[in-house]
């Protein structure tokens, strides 16, 4: 069985920009990493707060597009 905190992803520095490759169990513990460019120390909880207010956003899109898909005529009724 796979351990998915060993699993690897990239993030990118805040500052620099360069990707680094963490695990997601550094991501799941919002772990403090330092940067191998640049040598910023940043918070992967960061990440985390990024993830769900991107979640979040695209959520309320999609909602909006399916309310203006309901309001649409419906060709079955024609």
């Amino acid at each position: 069985m796979t351990d998915v905190n060993k699993m690897h992803v990239e993030v990118d520095c805040p500052l620099c920009k360069k990707s680094m490759t963490v695990t997601l169990g550094n991501v799941i513990n919002e772990e403090t990493i330092k940067c191998t460019s640049c040598g910023m120390d940043f918070s992967l909880k960061d990440f985390n707060e990024a993830r769900d207010k991107s979640a979040k956003k695209n959520m309320n899109a999609f909602a909006k597009l399916e309310k203006k898909f309901k309001s649409l005529p419906n060709e079955d009724s024609e």
